[in-house]
């Protein structure tokens, strides 16, 4: 993997249950092995590997994920969601699974990009439509600069 000083690529660790890399330059000879070590999580039973165009993620502990993550800041700040409208916004695979609690819970889903990755999430163009859609179900009118879409 690489090291905090190359510039090449980057990892992270989230509480040392998720790694996250991100692959900057595809053809370097650390994409390659970090592509070779990512092959090989694959295959290991406990844990999860989503790859996007750049980012690869790769839950160490199966049942550490993000519905796992949403599920505990409830429980931690007393949010009940059978009483009150929680919402969600991601953008890759690795958010299908809390989208589909918090739709579950009758809450908002929001699926940044392209397609839903769930059924029932709303679908917007891109992290400024998103703000927009938020803003809309708040009641609240953002103004537009000049020249913004």
């Amino acid at each position: 993997m690489t090291d905090g000083n190359d510039q090449r690529g980057r990892r992270e660790r989230d509480r040392e249950s998720t790694l996250h890399a991100k692959i900057e330059d595809a053809s370097s000879d650390l994409a390659l092995l970090e592509g070779y070590l990512l092959k090989e999580l694959e295959g290991t039973p406990d844990a999860r590997v989503f790859r996007g165009p750049s980012v690869a993620e790769v839950q160490l502990l199966r049942n550490v994920n993000k519905s796992f993550g949403v599920r505990t800041i409830c429980r931690i700040i007393g949010f009940d969601p059978s009483r009150d409208r929680i919402l969600y916004a991601g953008d890759d695979e690795n958010d299908a699974v809390a989208m589909r609690w918090v739709l579950r819970k009758k809450g908002i889903a929001f699926s940044v990009g392209d397609a839903a990755y769930v059924p029932g999430a709303r679908v917007v163009e891109n992290p400024v439509a998103l703000a927009r859609a938020v803003a809309d179900l708040a009641g609240i009118t953002l103004q537009r600069g000049k020249g913004k879409a």
